[in-house]
């Protein structure tokens, strides 16, 4: 899984040789320029040294110290990094240390989660060969591993019934990226109907919610400490409502309906801000308490991939990769759901494809895409052929934006199609899960389960 993710790292990253702004790799490199260089008192905020205006930090205090500690090791190894001021650096030995750091962060958090959670080798491989993700971090350059592993700590100690350790580990993800809140529902239901079925009541509440605040306590100490000014300057960063609805082509309910009503312009903002929230709650909430109701860790999975989809789909201020964020919980699904997860981890590689486009990552994308249906193959888990026909038919879809020049007047004609395309498939495997959650078996019948190790807990809940 190592070389996988090398291989694909060795490929174009994004925004390479495209000033002014380039892309992640350089918001990724600026932020160790800037926690670097800085005091923290001037990382959220703009001044003549931090130019919010580019690639300004975004994300909570756990990256900024991550992105310090890669500093720190950046002025040893490759100073250009964080040199003050610089713009783009794009020298083999950046680009060698960059992909370096995504690599030893996976490591040092992704994989040893991985391993916690999956007890079966074959899920273990699975898991870790996911397209999506792999394309994302040491493609397109991103540290999503980081977070998602945080947050996979967090729910294998939940499966073993630890919410303490559970409680911190996600407190850690939701303080790397903030995009875990779309984890945190399912999180907050299963914990609350735990402390009341299992637990000790109040109690239990109590204590899960002083861990909480202790680690967020310690996170943003620095900026409690600088007073109210600093603290607001970093949720307002956390939390950009004055941007976009989505960005780019994402594959949600929003941008399929723009084309027919234009609901993403800065008019519309007061309005689709509630919009979003309410229509989000209206499709995610009866998953959560029905959860409430049922806390057993199969319903777990199910609502929290029902609620990380539903955050993609009709949540404000969608960016494409965030359908990362429902990755990985069909991930945890997959030994229950082999088929349908496996599909959606295709779907969700595909989704992306105009940003492979433009990153210059197609040989990346088709490659591992081929190396994963030989995964499949050998550990012996077959999609139906309805299955293949939507995810083959999509592949022709892409090939043709490819070879098919758009008409002048309508530019993203492909990439707004593509959305579309994915849109649906996400919606169908969305009413398939709420399905399974609400009325169906153990496992579904059109699914061969995945032989591992954990037929105890499979006991259990029947």
């Amino acid at each position: 899984m190592l070389g996988l993710r090398w291989m694909i790292a060795c490929h174009p990253h994004s925004g390479q040789n495209a000033p002014p702004m380039y892309g992640d790799f350089e918001a990724q490199r600026h932020w160790m320029e800037v926690t670097y260089n800085l005091p923290i008192s001037d990382w959220y905020q703009n001044t003549s040294k931090n130019d919010l205006g580019y690639w300004g930090l975004d994300y909570p205090p756990l990256t900024a110290y991550h992105s310090w500690v890669l500093g720190l090791v950046a002025n040893t190894t490759a100073k250009e990094i964080v040199q003050l001021g610089v713009r783009g650096p794009e020298t083999f030995a950046v680009k060698i240390f960059m992909r370096a750091t995504v690599l030893a962060t996976d490591l040092a958090v992704l994989f040893p989660a991985t391993c916690a959670y999956f007890g079966s080798f074959s899920l273990l491989i699975l898991a870790l060969a996911a397209p999506a993700l792999i394309l994302i971090d040491h493609g397109h350059f991103q540290f999503n591993g980081a977070s998602l592993g945080l947050a996979l700590l967090a729910f294998s100690s939940m499966k073993r019934d630890r919410m303490i350790p559970a409680a911190i580990w996600f407190s850690l993800a939701l303080n790397f990226k903030q995009m875990e809140l779309y984890h945190s529902l399912p999180v907050f239901f299963y914990m609350l109907a735990w402390s009341f079925h299992r637990g000790r009541g109040l109690f239990s509440v109590s204590k899960i919610g002083l861990f909480v605040a202790l680690v967020f306590g310690l996170m943003l100490m620095p900026w409690i400490v600088l007073g109210t000014q600093s603290l607001v300057a970093v949720m307002r960063r956390l939390f950009p409502f004055n941007r976009g609805l989505y960005e780019s082509k994402v594959a949600n309910f929003w941008c399929t309906i723009n084309v027919l009503y234009k609901v993403n312009t800065s008019e519309m903002r007061s309005v689709m801000v509630p919009l979003c929230l309410v229509t989000t709650l209206a499709v995610a909430l009866p998953s959560c308490v029905h959860l409430f109701v049922k806390p057993v860790f199969r319903n777990f999975k199910l609502t929290l991939f029902i609620v990380s989809l539903s955050f993609f789909l009709f949540s404000y201020h969608v960016h494409e990769k965030s359908i990362l964020l429902a990755v990985l919980p069909s991930l945890m699904l997959l030994d229950d759901y082999p088929s349908v997860c496996v599909f959606f981890l295709f779907m969700s590689a595909s989704s992306m494809f105009p940003l492979f486009v433009l990153d210059e990552l197609l040989w990346a994308y088709f490659g591992i895409t081929l190396i994963f249906s030989a995964l499949l193959y050998f550990l012996r888990i077959r999609l139906r052929m309805f299955m293949w026909v939507v995810f083959v038919s999509g592949q022709f879809l892409n090939l043709a934006s490819l070879f098919i020049p758009p008409p002048e007047k309508l530019p993203d004609l492909f990439a707004v199609v593509i959305s579309a395309y994915s849109f649906t498939t996400f919606s169908a495997v969305l009413v398939y899960f709420y399905y399974e959650q609400f009325f169906g078996d153990q496992f579904p019948v059109d699914s061969r389960r995945v032989k591992t190790s954990s037929d105890e807990e499979t006991k259990k809940i029947k």
